[in-house]
């Protein structure tokens, strides 16, 4: 490995098993999903918050629930100011 490289990756969500230090976090998300709460998950960009989701979408598919996963980058806006 080059010394020079980065450990880290990015530009995409990790998979449970690669997920460091947000267990929390996780089951937080799994219990809200869980009792069909409503969850806002704010935090600046590259800090984990689709990762988090993923995880807590594969322990919760594992356990035999059905998630929904939408991207709302994929869908145009409603609303355009004019």
């Amino acid at each position: 490995m080059d010394s020079k490289s980065n450990p880290f990756r990015f530009g995409g969500d990790l998979d449970a098993d690669e997920l460091v230090d947000r267990v929390e976090e996780t089951a937080l998300v799994e219990s809200t999903i869980r009792n069909g709460e409503k969850l806002f998950l704010i935090g600046p960009r590259r800090f984990g918050k689709t990762s988090i989701l993923r995880s807590a979408d594969e322990k919760l598919t594992a356990a035999g629930a059905v998630v929904l996963r939408l991207d709302a980058e994929t869908y145009p806006p409603t609303y355009s100011p004019p």
